[in-house]
């Protein structure tokens, strides 16, 4: 366990980004084997995704926050795959349908959901609402995107 303020100043110096946390972080965290120096953002969003908590860009600052309250919150909004995201930060993604009905693809996450899904998977996506948007991990997106490109 390390100091979690110590932490977050070093990426925040490293990457221009700016945090705003949730008071239930705590001013811990655990880091398994990685190095505290060694800390970069898009490691950084993974360590929070282990230890419970997710970010998202909003209003000019990352927000820290518990991951299963992902679904609750607004994210920055893509309409394509774009490798500059981190694969541990979460977007909201409107995808186009190719050869398959959005009900079909809705199914599709609501069956990854009850299995517990993939690794990253559709956690945020609220299975109960056929219409909203999907949020999830980016490396999700490009997933879904390589497989409607072969589909087509």
């Amino acid at each position: 366990m390390v100091e979690l303020a110590p932490l977050l100043e070093r990426v925040e110096r490293a990457s221009g980004k700016r945090f705003l946390i949730d008071r239930r972080l705590g001013s811990k965290i655990y880091l398994g084997t990685v190095d505290a120096n060694d800390v970069t953002y898009p490691v950084l969003l993974s360590i929070l995704w282990v230890n419970g908590f997710a970010a998202f860009e909003s209003e000019g600052l990352v927000k820290i926050v518990p991951d299963a309250n992902m679904r609750f919150y607004e994210t920055r909004i893509v309409q394509a795959d774009d490798a500059s995201i981190p694969a541990d930060e979460f977007v909201t993604r409107v995808l186009a349908t190719v050869n398959v009905g959005a009900p079909q693809d809705r199914d599709e996450l609501r069956r990854a959901d009850a299995s517990g899904g993939t690794p990253g998977g559709s956690r945020g996506y609220e299975p109960t609402d056929p219409h909203g948007p999907i949020c999830e991990h980016p490396a999700n997106h490009r997933d879904r995107s390589r497989a409607r490109r072969a589909a087509a």
